[in-house]
């Protein structure tokens, strides 16, 4: 039987003067988004441009030089983060300037038609994805991004760990069970021997430069969309603060990842910032480590869709 296609008009001019202030609205959301598309491509212009000039800075440092390690340092980010900038900069270049005309603009813009014509967002996060699969890494560099996979995928291990032992010992205090007795004393004492055979398992890798998952418009969208984590607190001084009080005490300045940030605003920061300790915690209504999973779960169909 063929399908009828059925349609509904707006009949009344009240209706369709309703229509009609919505659509004219809705021109406000399309600026707001056209804005928001100009602000990623002139970011990734000054990337690009700043790539250049890391790429001659480490082209023209002597050999064993830690140029790249001293401005991370600086900058406040990973050696990784600094070596990408320079390897966006080769990269776009190699790609583009052969047959790149120079009357039609910034030599960029050819990543960006690239962008348009593979409909992928104009993020950093998805530049580094496109580096990747260049295959321009040297054997070294490989090496490197393959031990930092497995070292963080080993901290996710331990964190899930950690989660499934905390729960269960909060059940057992609830109930008033004997840790010693119980349907949970087996699986709590499993679990958190499991947790020291990781930690053990992450004592053996080489050691590494503290470098870490790096996803600007994540903490960006933490910061924007959610209220403070610790007072409740809805204005736009709000931060994606790093729980670094939670990261584990290895001796080395280490910088926890994008993905482990809470939304704080600027006081609780400020407090958190001058004394970094899980004793802020102690008083406050929420798990800051189970909100950050929150907010990563709740993020993930975004950043499926490349809204973030």
């Amino acid at each position: 039987m063929p399908t009828q296609e059925v349609t509904t008009q707006v009949s009344s001019a009240h209706a369709k003067q309703l229509v009609a202030d919505v659509m004219a609205a809705f021109e406000d959301v399309r600026t707001a988004e056209r804005k928001k598309e100009e602000a990623k491509e002139e970011a990734l212009r000054k990337r690009y441009e700043w790539g250049r000039e890391v790429h001659n800075a480490l082209q023209e440092a002597e050999k064993g030089d830690s140029i790249a390690k001293e401005i991370a340092r600086r900058v406040g980010r990973s050696d990784t983060w600094v070596r990408n900038h320079a390897r966006f900069a080769t990269a776009v270049y190699e790609e583009y300037h052969p047959q790149w005309d120079t009357t039609k603009g910034h030599i960029i813009e050819g990543y960006f038609r690239y962008c348009e014509e593979e409909g992928r967002n104009k993020s950093w996060n998805k530049v580094v994805s496109w580096l990747n699969s260049r295959g321009d890494m040297s054997e070294e560099e490989e090496q490197a991004t393959e031990l930092e996979k497995h070292q963080r995928e080993i901290e996710r291990k331990i964190r899930e760990l950690e989660e499934k032992v905390q729960k269960a010992q909060e059940t057992m205090a609830r109930e008033n069970v004997d840790p010693e007795q119980g349907d949970l004393a087996g699986p709590l004492q499993r679990g958190s021997e499991s947790v020291r055979d990781s930690e053990r398992a992450m004592e053996q890798l080489p050691h590494l430069s503290p470098d870490r998952e790096e996803h600007e418009a994540y903490t960006a969208w933490v910061a924007e969309t959610h209220a403070c984590c610790a007072c409740g607190l809805d204005d736009d001084t709000t931060i994606p603060h790093h729980l670094r009080e939670f990261a584990p005490d290895t001796g080395v300045a280490t910088k926890v990842d994008d993905y482990d940030v809470v939304p704080l605003c600027f006081d609780c920061h400020q407090t958190l910032e001058d004394n970094p300790s899980k004793s802020f915690w102690e008083d406050k209504p929420v798990d800051p480590v189970r909100v950050s999973r929150e907010m990563v779960r709740e993020a993930a169909p975004l950043m499926r869709d490349d809204e973030i």
